[in-house]
């Protein structure tokens, strides 16, 4: 029974490498403005025109493996709206929530690390303790970067953040350019911003760790009790 025990563990907690770099992690909204709405708005009132108008928005998910063709390979159709050179530009209007930004990589990663030790861990012992500890570390550090995610969406879907502010700069130079610019932040804005289930399902491997570790404790248990039973 001790090696299915630490053969699960090891299966749920490897577990979190495919899910972390194919599972969708991002969702983004890209909707239309406010203002653009209230101008329809306006020139139904001047001249009757009978615009309807609809709030609508482009949705996209994105996995660790879309970002890096998005940024990298080229694999991606937005890699038409990157730099194209191969390396990661960080763009500089996202300086207010470095911090946010940074904290949710280190989490990440922390947590990539918290599931890699229980597989390296049920690998080589038996000892179910550590188990758990790890367990309720790689929730925390998961709900920490959770918050801390939350926090950076907020910003950029407060309309702090435009929409140009994350296209190479030389899509918008010259006169046309700057025409184009002014028009796509008047009409278009980051609507919704947030985790899209990677998230969820990390905390899915680490309940789970705790939860087979709970019941293999049970059923032990029971079979100690059992044959102490036997032997009275």
């Amino acid at each position: 029974m001790k090696y299915l025990y630490r053969a699960v563990n090891a299966l749920i907690a490897i577990s979190i490498l495919p899910i972390a770099f194919f599972m969708k992690m991002l969702y983004i909204c890209v909707g239309t403005t406010d203002d653009l709405g209230s101008l329809i708005g306006t020139i139904n009132e001047t001249v009757n025109a009978g615009i309807k108008y609809n709030s609508i928005g482009l949705e996209e998910s994105f996995s660790i493996k879309d970002l890096i063709d998005v940024f990298v390979t080229g694999n991606h159709y937005a890699y038409d709206l990157s730099e194209k050179s191969g390396e990661f530009v960080w763009p500089t209007a996202l300086e207010p929530v470095d911090g946010r930004i940074n904290a949710v990589v280190a989490l990440f990663v922390a947590t990539i690390v918290i599931a890699l030790f229980v597989f390296f861990w049920s690998i080589f012992s038996n000892k179910r303790l550590p188990v758990v500890i790890a367990s309720v570390a790689g929730a925390g550090t998961t709900v920490a970067m959770i918050a801390c995610f939350n926090s950076a969406a907020a910003w950029i879907t407060s309309g702090a953040l435009k929409i140009t502010d994350l296209l190479p700069k030389s899509t918008f130079s010259g006169m046309l350019g700057s025409i184009g610019s002014f028009f796509i932040d008047g009409m278009l804005e980051i609507a919704e911003l947030k985790f899209d289930g990677m998230h969820l399902a990390f905390l899915f491997v680490f309940i789970g760790l705790i939860c087979w570790t709970g019941a293999f404790y049970l059923v032990e248990l029971g079979d100690n009790e059992e044959a102490k039973a036997k032997k009275h």
